[in-house]
């Protein structure tokens, strides 16, 4: 009876060792990657592998060998798919995805936006994580495949000096209720001052409103208006 457990958890660490390896060989053919350099592809390659690993190890009807048959099929595709993404573009982008633009001259790309499923409030902390608190920022912002944001900053607010952030009140025609109570503001102020610009709440795609240089909005036109 011990010699059977003893045997068990032998196996097991056996298969645990050749898992390891396997992993050590998915990174090699994945080349010198940074976690932000990761696609979704990329971790669908770890994730399946790891689903493989795991099984064979709680799995005594599986042997080694069967287990290395797999991780060499695997990581054999693995290298299939990375060649061939690396000779053809088109193959590349279809596998991959290719970067997308979501602002462009300083103009959010609803329709960009839309087929991302990106809302307005996580392109704002994806922002924040630059230290970029305002859109008006923005010149340019480029979705990678990776899941990272890639910006570059109007030139003309390069200089400007805030020291306070800029608050996300309107997000796809909708009042963002919980900056405004941050605010001790109502609907009414926004109402407002949107008729200055003849709009109204339902027309803006995004509206933003710093306390020292006032709104920055955006229409579903793509018409842009700056407020004091």
């Amino acid at each position: 009876m011990l010699m059977d457990v003893m045997t068990e958890y032998l196996h097991m660490a056996l298969k645990l060792v050749v898992g390891l390896i396997g992993v050590i060989i998915v990174i090699r053919l994945l080349g010198k990657k940074e976690m932000a350099q990761v696609t979704l592809l990329d971790f669908v390659y770890a994730l399946v592998l790891g689903g493989v690993i795991k099984d064979a190890m709680y799995d005594p009807a599986v042997t080694i060998p069967q287990m290395l048959f797999v991780l060499a099929i695997w990581s054999a595709l693995i290298y299939i798919f990375e060649k061939l993404t690396q000779k053809s573009g088109v193959l590349r982008h279809v596998i991959k995805g290719k970067p997308v633009t979501i602002v462009k001259d300083g103009e959010m790309l609803y329709d960009q936006m839309e087929r991302l499923n990106l809302e307005i409030e996580e392109l704002s902390e994806l922002l924040r994580e630059q230290g970029i608190f305002s859109f008006r920022e923005v010149n340019y912002a480029i979705f990678e495949n990776s899941g990272q944001l890639t910006v570059l900053k109007k030139r003309s607010e390069q200089d400007r000096v805030v020291d306070v952030p800029s608050y996300t009140l309107i997000a796809d025609g909708k009042v963002i209720d919980y900056e405004l109570k941050e605010l001790d503001r109502d609907k009414g102020w926004i109402e407002e001052s949107l008729e200055g610009i003849g709009k109204r709440i339902e027309d803006v795609y995004f509206a933003e409103w710093n306390p020292e240089i006032g709104w920055h909005i955006q229409d579903y036109d793509n018409n842009s208006y700056d407020l004091d």
